[in-house]
């Protein structure tokens, strides 16, 4: 390894931390600023939903002193969602985050229902259902018939199409995004997602919201993934390819968690699940130019039952429910297996390989999103991999990271 290949491995100086730091704090004064009208008021939210993300988006706005209506479809699911609500506010107070006193009056602004038509009077709704376009069409569409007219209506996606759900409800100028990031009441990024018909006032309603709640909000435009979701899949694909390629899933992870990274890509998937990506990567298949290289083993690994954490084994093993991944000898096998039967010849990738070839993933797409209009500024899509995705925050994102290499 070269002394100038393996510069990017280098830890960064007091002097390119302090002007990352200084860059990041600019750029989060200016994010989430959008047209000169008023916002809409907001004193009543509405959550459909109250799984794991419903719940979450629930305790942060009673957190924020808001009035809020959850509804799910059924008594027992509804049980469960207070009780999320009612444990990540616990949990809240015993890190000292939160009083028992405004614990105990955020609750008291809780209202629980599995009738949509208690939604009538909310000035704002968020739909949190599950991730999939007819079930969030088909809420909106009620929701649409049911709230008020000057009543906004919020869809949490990360992937789908905004304008194609807005415009199933007939009110699209109501219609925003509000991507919040999971666990929505400890992470602070939300994406709000302006489609092509929404109106001024209803993003400025948005953004006024998602700083009333105490969020960093970042508006982006109608893509598949947004900003953020849209780099961290082709971050995860160059991933991949490189270890179809030669090297291993605990090479890569080290590799970008010596750079600076609080995770490397498969402990984060393998946290999350490897269904969900399996998923999206089916439903958007058709989307894809012919020829186009996919990689393989997400699909195989989620064949043979590992889908991460949850189920004890993904990407590494998870003995006895252990939280760190170990070392897992058939996902090597695997890999070799995969290789052998579609002709790649394997090398080996060094740290300094890996590293850069995220780094250039990166930043060619997020030069297509500022080309596309998607994210607004550069420093924009370097606030949502920071604040969202776990880049290197003294590093200060990769356009700031790409600048500061050039220098």
């Amino acid at each position: 390894m070269t002394d100038a290949a393996s510069a990017v491995l280098d830890r960064p100086t007091e002097a390119q931390v302090a002007a990352a730091h200084a860059y990041l704090a600019e750029a989060e004064a200016r994010a989430g600023h959008g047209p000169d009208v008023g916002p809409r008021p907001v004193a009543h939210v509405g959550v459909v939903g109250a799984g794991t993300m419903g719940a979450g988006i629930a305790t942060v706005f009673l957190r924020a002193g808001l009035a809020v209506t959850v509804v799910e479809r059924g008594e027992a699911e509804l049980a469960l969602g207070r009780d999320r609500i009612a444990g990540q506010l616990d949990r809240a107070v015993a890190k000292g985050a939160l009083d028992r006193q405004d614990a105990d009056r955020a609750w008291g602004n809780l209202t629980a229902a599995t009738d949509l038509g208690s939604l009538a009077s909310a000035d704002l709704v968020v739909e949190a259902v599950f991730e999939d376009f007819d079930l969030k069409a088909e809420v909106l569409t009620r929701l649409a018939g049911l709230v008020r007219e000057d009543a906004v209506l919020a869809s949490n996606t990360s992937y789908l199409d905004l304008d194609a759900l807005a415009a199933a409800t007939g009110r699209p100028e109501d219609v925003v995004g509000l991507h919040f990031f999971s666990p929505a009441p400890v992470m602070r990024l939300v994406e709000v997602v302006r489609g092509a018909r929404t109106g001024d006032d209803v993003l400025a309603t948005a953004l006024a919201l998602a700083r009333r709640c105490g969020k960093l909000p970042v508006v982006a435009g109608v893509c598949d993934g947004f900003i953020g979701n849209r780099l961290y899949n082709a971050y995860r694909t160059q991933c991949e390819f490189m270890v179809e390629d030669g090297a291993l899933p605990q090479e890569v992870d080290a590799a970008l968690e010596t750079f600076g990274f609080r995770m490397g890509p498969f402990s984060v998937w393998d946290m999350s699940g490897l269904d969900i990506a399996a998923a999206h990567r089916r439903d958007t298949a058709h989307r894809r130019a012919p020829g186009v290289r996919v990689p393989v083993l997400l699909d195989e690994l989620c064949a043979r039952g590992r889908l991460g954490r949850k189920t004890g084994a993904g990407w590494y093993h998870y003995p006895d429910g252990a939280r760190r991944g170990h070392i897992d000898p058939a996902v090597t096998d695997l890999v070799l297996s995969i290789a052998a039967e579609h002709g790649i010849r394997r090398r080996t990738f060094p740290a300094s390989e890996i590293v850069t070839r995220v780094l250039d993933t990166l930043t060619a797409e997020a030069d297509a999103l500022l080309a596309e209009g998607i994210a607004a500024r550069a420093s924009d899509i370097d606030v949502v991999l920071v604040n969202g995705y776990g880049f290197p925050r003294d590093r200060g994102g990769p356009l700031h990271w790409r600048r500061q290499a050039a220098d």
